[in-house]
């Protein structure tokens, strides 16, 4: 029997098996698990990071805690820092995004507030996720930490989950969702993807016919042979 780290691990895989997007993974959430608001620094990056969530925090216009927890970043992970009451202040900047990328190696950073050095950032072409820039910074001497009970919620719910960072945002698995079924939702939306497309751009469908009326789901609808088991498990999954 697997166990929740090794659906983890499976999920990973499909999502890049398959280049699953941050679009067709919320799809499989059914549309939800977005960090909100959060977008690549460098409007034009098409890389795709994923990688196990570490959590970290600043809070009071202070990035203390951030720099006192860096450290537990594992190799591959994406730390995602969560802000309360930063005063439109910059959480971090080149140095600590550097040493999170080249020295703790992490596979991205998601900021959810704002950065700055955003031209070295960009020069240097470090994987951020931000919510925006700013020149001015948080101060990094002790303050009011994250609120606990907050920041017990927001451990529960995203650390150690999957994070996906695209052109489009960024979008967290949730442990609670390292199951059987998740994979399988993933497998799913990308059945549906090949057959959608397919009936789009072969067959001249309208769009009503194929996402709102599933007449690709119809008995007598044909399909390459290179497409009958993914229009076989869309069947089946419709008919669970």
């Amino acid at each position: 029997m697997k166990n929740n780290k090794d659906y983890g691990d499976r999920i990973i895989e499909i999502i890049k098996e398959f280049g699953l997007t941050t679009t067709e993974i919320a799809d499989a959430l059914g549309k939800t698990g977005v960090i909100p608001l959060c977008h690549p620094i460098l409007s034009n990056y098409k890389k795709i990071k994923i990688g196990y969530v570490r959590t970290l925090f600043s809070a009071n216009g202070s990035n203390w805690e951030v720099h006192n927890d860096i450290s537990s970043i594992k190799e591959s992970e994406i730390p995602v820092i969560f802000t309360e009451n930063c005063d439109n202040r910059a959480i971090i900047g080149e140095l600590m995004a550097k040493y999170m990328i080249k020295k703790k190696k992490a596979n991205a950073v998601v900021v959810h507030g704002l950065v700055r050095d955003a031209q070295q950032l960009t020069d240097s072409n470090i994987p951020i996720w931000c919510m925006g820039v700013t020149p001015i910074g948080c101060v990094n001497t002790t303050s009011a930490l994250f609120p606990i009970e907050k920041r017990n919620d927001l451990e529960e719910k995203y650390n150690g989950g999957v994070a996906i960072c695209d052109a489009t945002g960024v979008i967290v698995i949730q442990k609670k969702y390292f199951t059987k079924s998740m994979v399988n939702n993933l497998i799913q939306i990308k059945d549906q993807e090949k057959v959608w497309f397919y009936c789009m751009n072969k067959l001249g469908w309208d769009t009503k016919k194929i996402v709102c009326d599933k007449m690709y789901l119809s008995d007598n609808f044909s399909i390459p042979e290179e497409l009958d088991l993914s229009l076989k498990r869309l069947k089946d999954y419709d008919n669970q």
